[in-house]
């Protein structure tokens, strides 16, 4: 905490100079607090990954991308809004990448994806046109190049989402995986850093282990449970040991503030003495217990500390595998305010306010694994977070695509 107010004295102290003096110039001066702010948010990060943590950036958008990279960020996830929102902020670029997409599967040699691309649609049991097919392999390649730009920029992974409207297919998410790995291959892109994003339903599990099984790495997302989370390690071990040569990866993604938005609507809220409601917090720390637990010192999928909403859960998560940060946090003055001195993942919470937390029905049977009265796997579907997860996926990705057609020529 003194160290905190120290960093906060300096950056009003240096603010305060500049302001003072007669040459004072306005972009200069916000050249200069940029510098500053980058500078503190490098150490910051430095320190977090000095207790094994990795730091990731949820984005998409390449000028992001960039500074995150700059700052010490190694790797990066996305979702259906950020990509859009890539998009968006080059739509001239688009268009002309569009125009030649369209002439590319035009061609003998690309159309046969359109079709492979029907018979996706067709296991997912979505109907579509022609145009339909057209402009979802469009999506496909320009969600390639933001992941190129995200790989050229960062040591580390990028996620790639699969279609959110595929959930309840397995089928139609492995075979889409297949495409994606060779739309990356075809771009020459090292496959072993693109993990493939698959939701935690019922469906979405049956997907992952297949993809492991077949040597590609999954990203399980819509994790809100600590049944799915078990679940996902033991897929990733039953898939593993058909092979010792198998070197897909597998990460687990909790999210911790959908909790928290979650319970606020329902009127419940736990707050630390921080003000800082501690559901997705308290989520994200047992979960992390228990996958250690279970895998013991064996090799172990990584956890994505995901859905991050304020630097406080950052704070509150150093010691964690991962932590894919907004940019709206990891830019933040707020954010090079952390101090990283010790790791925190294995800090308790009060036990009167977790006392608290457990009394809400839903939220206690999500922190239970399966053989302890938690969420079984056909249940998995019907969880109210999971539902919400999946339309606020779904919803942005046919938004997507509505982009896509309007930037047509």
């Amino acid at each position: 905490m003194e160290k905190m107010v120290r960093v906060k004295m300096w950056i009003f102290s240096l603010i305060l100079l500049i302001l003072l003096n007669p040459n004072f110039d306005l972009f200069l001066y916000r050249k200069s607090c940029r510098r500053t702010l980058d500078l503190l948010t490098k150490r910051v990060i430095r320190e977090i990954q000095d207790w094994g943590t990795k730091v990731w950036v949820d984005t998409a958008k390449p000028e992001d991308v960039a500074r995150a990279s700059d700052l010490g960020a190694t790797g990066g996830t996305s979702n259906p809004k950020l990509v859009a929102d890539a998009i968006l902020s080059d739509p001239g670029k688009a268009r002309r990448e569009i125009t030649r997409l369209i002439e590319k599967y035009q061609s003998p040699e690309f159309s046969q994806r359109l079709r492979r691309m029907g018979e996706i649609y067709n296991m997912a049991g979505i109907r579509y046109s022609d145009n339909d097919l057209l402009v979802k392999m469009i999506c496909l390649e320009l969600t390639g190049d933001l992941i190129e730009n995200a790989l050229n920029n960062f040591t580390g992974p990028m996620s790639w989402e699969v279609d959110p409207r595929f959930y309840n297919s397995a089928e139609a998410m492995v075979s889409e995986a297949k495409l994606i790995y060779e739309i990356a291959q075809e771009r020459g892109l090292d496959v072993g850093r693109i993990y493939i994003k698959i939701p935690a339903t019922k469906a979405g599990l049956d997907a992952a282990e297949k993809l492991i099984r077949e040597g590609i790495n999954v990203n399980l997302t819509l994790v809100f449970t600590i049944a799915q989370g078990l679940e996902g390690l033991r897929r990733y071990y039953a898939a593993k040991a058909e092979s010792k040569d198998n070197m897909a990866k597998m990460c687990i993604s909790p999210f911790l503030g959908r909790w928290d938005d979650f319970l606020k609507r329902e009127g419940v809220v736990i707050e630390d003495g921080n003000g800082t409601p501690i559901a997705g917090i308290y989520f994200a720390k047992l979960l992390h217990q228990k996958l250690l637990e279970e895998s013991g010192d064996g090799e172990r999928p990584e956890i994505i500390m995901a859905s991050i909403r304020s630097v406080h859960h950052v704070q509150q998560l150093i010691g964690a595998d991962i932590l894919t940060i907004p940019p709206k946090i990891l830019f933040s003055p707020e954010f090079s305010t952390i101090v990283a001195s010790r790791p925190t993942i294995g800090d308790s919470i009060d036990p009167e306010l977790v006392k608290r937390l457990l009394q809400q029905g839903l939220f206690a049977k999500s922190m239970r694994d399966i053989h302890e009265g938690g969420f079984t796997v056909e249940e998995f579907d019907g969880h109210p977070l999971v539902v919400e997860g999946n339309d606020k996926f779904i919803q942005p990705y046919k938004e997507l695509l509505d982009l896509l057609v309007q930037l047509m020529p």
